[in-house]
């Protein structure tokens, strides 16, 4: 979450482990939708997909890149990877949830197509 902009106030509250434990319970688990992406060599980004059992649709429940690998077009090419499989398994629509300060996120999402349909407001207590 090195740098993140979608909630950077919870960033660290959990554990990594506590993290994806609460992933894996989203949905269905298929570790073939989550992905470690790495480009020469280097670990440079993760994506995490899963279904909703009662709708068949599928959610991005993740996806980051590394600082340093940012701007430079891996989270498009991630995403849209991602956004062939769900098509190819006939999932019949893609959701996801982001930070309304997130802009560059904001601006992926909508370049893919992905429009917005629900807005949220959160309210958070950290007892650190």
């Amino acid at each position: 979450y090195e740098g993140t902009r979608d909630c950077p106030e919870v960033n660290g509250v959990r554990s990594i482990d506590e993290v994806l434990q609460g992933h894996r319970a989203q949905g269905v688990f298929d570790p073939e939708r989550w992905w470690l992406v790495h480009h020469q060599g280097q670990p440079i980004g993760v994506l995490m997909m899963t279904e909703m059992p009662e709708s068949g649709e599928w959610e991005l429940a993740y996806m980051g890149v590394v600082p340093e690998a940012r701007r430079r077009g891996f989270g498009r090419e991630m995403l849209r990877r991602a956004l062939g499989q769900a098509c190819a398994a006939a999932a019949p629509a893609v959701t996801l949830s982001v930070d309304a300060r997130n802009q560059p996120a904001w601006g992926l999402y909508r370049s893919l197509g992905f429009e917005p349909y629900s807005q949220q407001l959160v309210y958070l207590a950290i007892f650190a």
